[in-house]
């Protein structure tokens, strides 16, 4: 499992219906915690929006975004580096150069970010309406069509493992690392 990201999005509003080219949406973005300013896309294809927040300073927000810029790089860098090569302008002596780097490794983390989010609530969601199982030699993940009764996790617990993984019955990071490693192949 990766290292936490440094970036978050908070007050996430997706609309799935006016999502077409990109993602449909709005949201705070911070950095360490702390809001560095709001972000929003249309979802007809174009780029996303930074704007400060209300009662953030233009001062505030130039600050901030210079900060983010460099905290998105940096993460771009670790974990994509051949993307990294490819979005972050060099100097001379070919060090980064963060004065012309522009909003691209940001929306590239926000992306990132808000697609982690929406596959957390999902896998949230289903966890909550059914039992999921994932097969250990496989990677499939299955559905018993039933509640996740604390009563019915034990009983398929016991009949199912260890040739199969509860995912219910997993912490949320290890069962979005799960169903997204299935889902990847």
């Amino acid at each position: 499992m990766s290292a936490p990201s440094r970036i978050s999005l908070k007050n996430i509003k997706h609309a799935a219906f006016a999502s077409h080219e990109t993602h449909c949406f709005e949201a705070t973005v911070c950095l360490d915690g702390d809001r560095v300013c709001k972000a929003e896309n249309d979802g007809r294809g174009g780029a996303d929006h930074y704007y400060p927040y209300r009662g953030q300073s233009n001062e505030s927000f130039d600050i901030m975004i210079v900060k983010l810029r460099e905290a998105c790089a940096d993460q771009i860098k670790i974990e994509d580096p051949e993307t990294y090569e490819q979005f972050c302008p060099r100097s001379e002596s070919n060090e980064v150069d963060y004065s012309r780097l522009g909003d691209t490794c940001i929306e590239i983390v926000v992306c990132n970010t808000l697609n982690t989010s929406l596959i957390k609530k999902d896998i949230k969601r289903l966890m909550r309406a059914k039992v999921q199982l994932i097969e250990v030699s496989s990677g499939k993940i299955y559905e018993i069509k039933s509640k996740p009764l604390k009563e019915t996790l034990e009983r398929v617990k016991k009949q199912y493992e260890p040739e199969y993984l509860v995912l219910n019955t997993l912490s949320e990071e290890e069962q979005f690392y799960h169903w997204t490693k299935t889902t990847e192949a």
